[in-house]
């Protein structure tokens, strides 16, 4: 679903809060010598909170840039709305209760693990913009030219649209109740084939099922097949050098966050206006003419929801397969060795928007949907063939739609990581241990998975990404969380037997940059254009996702010091000065490109949204004694 922080804004001057109430019980019983059961139960409860610094209910959120501000007028008023972005729905909380029970048996060469294990979570979910609303304040490049897609232009309003300034009236509002259920059973044989062969065999099936917030299930796997291999060769069989490898494949399960927007009733709509003024004490628009009626971009205008209509029928879940090998040796006094890493992602799970292909469903089977209200998004597998239930027609009754992936006209989705580490260690002698790692890593394809790092959009399992074939062009390249190359350094020194210092460094190359606008006026269908800027398109120009370069370096070094005295046997004192040179290194901008009107570039575009820790410090004492 759109970004439901439509503004360009999805930072919150708030205060989080949130904890956990947790009680477990474990048992562990030696039925046998060769027979151990293990058993284990548990519930938490975590509420969550936001806690506004200067926050003023009924105040509406205005973000008026400089080239959107008419001469004379006071857009940021003495007593504006201080908190941005959403609030969460008061009492929002989840309750956990999960089980599990294991079985090990020791049988020669083979030992064998079976178990399985349960988990139900339970949520109060849901979020409001703070204040009630956004006015986002914009201007054409021309006064004739359209904001949105959905709107008339400025000029046609009159009042300072004369000039192309105009205003977006947001709202954004969701809450529910859902529940998750997690269930999986699995079994393992750890095979010691010869003295210097271990072999590992697993199978892990799993079943998810999730439920809106009256209690029906909207997205349900029933069997999810996960096997595992791993295997290990001490090649002298005295540890001196190790061959290992893994194949496996994981399984991700959607949260209850996935409800809220997609399973529940939502609310995330637009309305254009031009206006005379700005009150001075608000900042709110006066003298206000609509310019466009009330829409959203994606359908989420506070409709109940068919939980049928949801999601499409039996949906693969999200999973990844991945496979390492590496060797590790040790020549006198140290220990190196390297490992390559490669995953990729089979399938994912997020929602789609586009009415377009189920009119060209209808027009094909020759069915009118004159009476249909419109398609508000369903979850599916993105790029390929997906089943869905809609009632079309409006008669009652739902109709069975098969799309081919050609018919749905997303490309395959796509995310691949490879890596290859290097590692070289000092073992702890003579009162010194030392270690040095290098990654050289790539992480691209056009999707994250269930998040949108690219916006800061964190609906999990319901980004935009997919909304319309459109957002996706051009989205092929080195993703969000690429980070080419990483050195990691890390020891201490045993000065004496009470004193002792230590260090650790990292040096980490930048993310890559993005430049995210709005669909060229050129497209022959502008459905999608009121999606805004969150398009690989700048200025009309086609930009690739990464293909802006990348941000500084992020370099850190830590310093410890820890004195632990020979009289008092079990006490320590530790000093640790983190990021020692304050160099707080550049983490995050802002990318979109246009925000507020059509190839007007946008006043935060590039700003910084974060920085890396500044220098701070931790003194620790510590005391370990035996019963």
């Amino acid at each position: 679903a759109v970004n439901s922080a439509t503004a360009g804004t999805t930072a919150t001057n708030l205060a989080a809060g949130s904890g956990a109430d947790l009680d477990i019980v474990k048992y562990s019983g030696y039925l046998t010598e060769d027979l151990t059961l293990t058993a284990l139960a548990g519930k938490s409860k975590s509420e969550h909170s936001l806690r506004p610094f200067g926050f003023q209910p009924g105040v509406f959120q205005t973000t008026a840039p400089t080239s959107a501000r008419a001469p004379g007028l006071t857009y940021i008023g003495s007593n504006p709305q201080t908190a941005t972005g959403n609030l969460l729905v008061p009492g929002a909380k989840d309750e956990q209760k999960a089980y599990r029970i294991d079985l090990e048996w020791k049988l020669g060469s083979h030992t064998v693990r079976a178990g399985l294990d349960n988990n139900t979570q339970k949520s109060v979910a849901g979020s409001g913009t703070a204040g009630g609303g956004i006015w986002a304040f914009g201007r054409t490049a021309l006064p004739t030219d359209k904001p949105d897609p959905n709107s008339n232009s400025p000029a046609s309003g009159g009042g300072l649209g004369a000039q192309g300034y105009f205003v977006n009236e947001i709202h954004s509002a969701s809450s529910t109740t859902p529940k998750v259920k997690q269930a999986a059973q699995y079994i393992e044989d750890r095979f010691q084939i010869t003295k210097n062969v271990l072999l590992s065999l697993g199978l892990r099936n799993e079943q998810f099922s999730n439920y809106n917030g009256e209690g029906v299930v909207y997205v349900e796997q029933k069997t999810q097949i996960a096997p595992r291999l791993a295997a290990t060769w001490d090649f002298n069989g005295d540890s001196s050098l190790k061959l290992f490898g893994t194949l496996g494949r994981y399984h991700l399960q959607l949260p209850t966050n996935v409800a809220v927007r997609g399973a529940g009733s939502s609310l995330n709509s637009q309305h254009f206006y031009t206006y005379t003024g700005v009150d001075a004490v608000t900042g709110a628009p006066t003298g206000l003419v609509s310019i466009s009626p009330l829409f959203s971009a994606n359908n989420e205008l506070g409709q109940a929801v068919d939980p049928r209509e949801v999601a499409a029928k039996d949906m693969k879940a999200h999973y990844q397969d991945e496979f390492t090998l590496g060797f590790e040796k040790s020549v006198q006094k140290y220990n190196y060795g390297t490992k390559f890493t490669y995953r990729k992602l089979k399938s994912s799970i997020d929602d789609f928007c586009d009415q377009r292909p189920f009119e060209a469903w209808a027009l094909r089977n020759n069915i009118s949907t004159a009476k249909w209200d419109g398609f508000r998004c369903a979850l599916f597998n993105p790029g390929e063939a997906n089943r869905f239930t809609i009632d079309i027609n409006a008669d009652g009754k739902l109709e069975d739609i098969y799309l081919s992936a050609a018919d749905l006209g997303y490309p395959k989705m796509k995310r691949s990581y490879v890596a290859l580490d290097f590692f070289l260690e000092r073992p702890l002698r003579d009162g010194w241990y030392g270690k040095i790692n290098y990654t050289w890593s790539r992480s691209k394809g056009n999707t994250e998975g269930q998040l949108l790092s690219d916006i800061g959009q964190a609906d999990v399992g319901t980004t935009q990404v997919f909304d319309y074939p459109e957002i996706m062009l051009n989205a092929d390249g080195k993703l969000p969380n690429d980070r080419t190359h990483q050195f990691k350094i890390f020891g201490f020194y045993e000065l004496t037997q009470e004193w002792g210092v230590g260090t650790n460094i990292l040096m980490a190359s930048g993310r890559p940059k993005n430049c995210i606008g709005r669909l060229p006026a050129s497209f022959p269908d502008q459905t999608a254009a009121a999606y805004g800027a969150a398009f690989f398109f700048c200025n009309g120009v086609a930009t690739p996702r990464g293909s802006q370069g990348n941000l500084p370096w992020d370099n850190r070094l830590d310093l410890t010091a820890s004195y632990a005295p020979a009289f008092a046997k079990g006490l320590r004192f530790k000093a640790t000065v983190f990021n020692l040179f304050n160099k707080q290194v550049l983490q995050n901008i802002q990318e979109t490109f246009d925000v507020n009107a059509p190839n007007v570039v946008s006043s935060t575009y590039k700003i910084p949204i974060s920085f890396g820790n500044p220098r701070s410090f931790l003194f620790q004492a510590t005391y370990d004694f035996k019963l």
